[in-house]
């Protein structure tokens, strides 16, 4: 849908601006938060959280918001993760069911 394109769009402006800010401006913990954020919103939790750790070593005032947003970032990758391996377990089992049902 046109909105889906709009979305999209936005999300690479926004990278944009952030990769053109880390050149200039490498030690602004701003810069880490709103790419933080950014990741975040994207469900790149991973990064997300690698980035919001920065922005709160960077800067004490930062720090409170940064930290909270990076326990919930790792929080969201271990729940993916989490997930994930209980799809591949529940595929193995269906897997090892299949063949013992065509024995």
């Amino acid at each position: 849908s046109n909105h889906d394109v709009k979305d999209v769009s936005m999300a690479t402006k926004g990278r944009f601006k952030i990769e053109w800010a880390e050149q200039e401006m490498p030690d602004d913990p701003r810069v880490s938060l709103y790419r933080g954020l950014l990741l975040l919103e994207q469900a790149e939790d991973a990064e997300a959280a690698a980035s919001l750790e920065r922005a709160g070593r960077l800067s004490q005032d930062i720090d409170p918001l940064a930290s909270y947003y990076a326990g919930l970032a790792w929080e969201r990758a271990r729940e993916r993760e989490r997930n994930g391996l209980l799809r591949v377990g529940q595929e193995a089992i269906e897997l090892i069911g299949n063949r013992r049902a065509r024995r």
